[in-house]
Formats: C-alpha cells, structure tokens, sequence
C-alpha cells in the first residue's frame, strides 16, 4: 500500500510513517499536510485511544479538553482517552505536524478511506464523504470515535442504523483508490 495521500479538495496531504502492522497494533505514526487556514476535523474524541501531534514546520492550533492552545516546531500535546479535540492550522503558511495514535485500532483505514474518497472526486466540496458513507466507515470501526457534539448513546445508534443503510446501499466500509494506486 502506498503511504502517501493526497486531497483534491483541502490540498492537504497525509504520509503514514509507522503503519498498524508495523507496530503490531501498537501505534499509527502519520505526518500531516494542512493548507493555510485549514479548519481540520470536528471536536472528537477516541474512548480507547490517545493522540499525540507533534509540530514540524508552521504553527498548529488545538482545542483539547476545551482549552486552546498553539504549537510551533518541536512542541507536542496529546489528547488522552476521551479527551474531546480538534486542530486547525490558524496561519497563512502550511503546517507539517505528525499525528500518534496509541494503540493504533482501525484509523489507519478510516483516514486512509476518507484520503482516497476525495481523491476519486467522492466527496462533497469541504472534502466529506456523503452521511450513508460516512456512517458505513464509522460502523466498521464500531466505537473507536465520537463527536463531541452529540451524546455517544445517539452517534452509536445512529452509526448502526445509517452504516447498515449504507453498507446495503455498497458504500463500502473502507475504500482504496484504484486510480491512486495505479499512480493516476
């Protein structure tokens, strides 16, 4: 599988440094490529996970358990098992920061689908995946992560309900992109 991932769409990219079966389970290491004024994912947070972002290059802004914060080259911050979070990249120059996820779960396949949907034009124009597709991948990684937003008994019903919809409706529960993989 080729390590590195690109969107069309936000113009970030995405390279695994240390895949889940190179840590047997124990790790997923990417590096991150956000655009300026990138506004990263939704507020979530992973029941069984931490996550460790590490600046490279630019500046990194978070939100971890409701405190916002900056980092610049060299600094780190980890949001801990249920610890709600997002990132943004707050300037006018790209940020480069690495990403750990520990124990590594199903992420590598989530984000690695999510990359490879924009790259084959599956995705609305922020970048994201329609609802069914969206909740078909969430349900093959059932409970890894939730939304702050939203009380988790809901998400896990509504993740059961609309990712069995969509599973039906074959939108499937990882995606790989043939063309990237062709080199197109």
């Amino acid at each position: 599988m080729p390590s590195q991932y690109a969107s069309p769409t936000t113009k970030s990219k995405l390279r695994i440094l240390i895949t889940t079966a190179q840590s047997n389970g124990e790790l997923l290491k990417i590096e991150l490529e956000n655009q300026p004024n990138d506004i990263g994912p939704p507020s979530h947070y992973h029941p069984d996970q931490e996550e460790t972002f590490t600046v490279i290059e630019g500046r990194l802004a978070l939100k971890v358990a409701g405190k916002e914060f900056e980092l610049g080259p060299g600094e780190s911050a980890t949001a801990k098992k249920n610890e709600a979070h997002t990132f943004w990249n707050p300037s006018q120059y790209v940020v480069r920061f690495t990403s750990e996820h520990r124990p590594a779960r199903g992420f590598e396949g989530f984000i690695t689908s999510l990359y490879d949907l924009d790259y084959d034009g599956k995705t609305n124009a922020e970048g994201s995946p329609d609802l069914l597709q969206l909740m078909a991948l969430f349900k093959a990684r059932n409970g890894e992560q939730f939304l702050e937003a939203a009380p988790q008994f809901l998400q896990r019903m509504g993740i059961a309900v609309l990712g069995r919809v969509g599973l039906m409706l074959e939108r499937p529960a990882s995606y790989v992109s043939k063309r990237r993989e062709e080199g197109e």
